[in-house]
C-alpha cells in the first residue's frame, strides 16, 4: 500500500518481495533433492543466512529507503516473467527427479533470486538518483 502523498513506492512491492523468498527456497529444495534427499543442507552457509534473508525481505517491504517511481511496468514484467516459472520448473523437478534436472533447476531458481535481487536494489539506486536530479534542477 502506497499511503504517502508523493508520486511512486516506497519499500519493494509484496509480490517482488514474495517472488525472492519463494525463488530462493524452491533453489534450496532442489539443490537438497539432487544432492541426497530433502534433508540434504542447501549450501552450508545458507543456515546463517536464510534468517537474515527472511528479515532483510520484511525490510524491504517496509523501509524508506527504497523508492520506485511512478506506477511502471518493470515490476509487472518482473512477476509476469518470473511467476509462472515457479510452478513450471517444479513440476519438471518433481516429475524427474535425477541428479542433472534437480541441479539445473536449482541453478536456474538462484539465478532468477540473484537476477531479482539485483534488480530490485539497481532499481531502488536509479530512482534514488533521478529524484536527487529532480530535485536539484526544481
Amino acid at each position: 500500500f502506497n499511503i504517502s502523498t508523493n508520486a511512486g513506492y516506497t519499500g519493494v512491492p509484496t509480490p517482488v518481495s514474495s517472488l525472492l523468498i519463494i525463488v530462493y527456497f524452491y533453489a534450496n529444495y532442489f539443490y537438497a533433492f539432487a544432492f541426497g534427499g530433502l534433508t540434504y543442507p542447501f549450501l552450508e552457509f545458507a543456515y546463517f543466512i536464510t534468517p537474515f534473508l527472511l528479515i532483510f525481505t520484511g525490510w524491504l517491504n517496509i523501509t524508506t529507503y527504497i523508492k520506485f517511481g511512478e506506477k511502471g511496468k518493470s515490476v509487472y514484467y518482473l512477476f509476469i516473467i518470473l511467476a509462472p516459472c515457479s510452478p513450471i520448473f517444479g513440476i519438471i523437478g518433481i516429475l524427474n527427479p535425477n541428479f542433472i534436472v534437480s541441479i539445473t533447476i536449482a541453478l536456474i531458481f538462484l539465478g532468477f533470486f540473484v537476477i531479482s535481487l539485483s534488480w530490485v536494489l539497481l532499481n531502488s539506486v536509479i530512482t534514488q538518483i533521478s529524484m536527487k536530479k529532480e530535485k536539484g534542477t526544481s
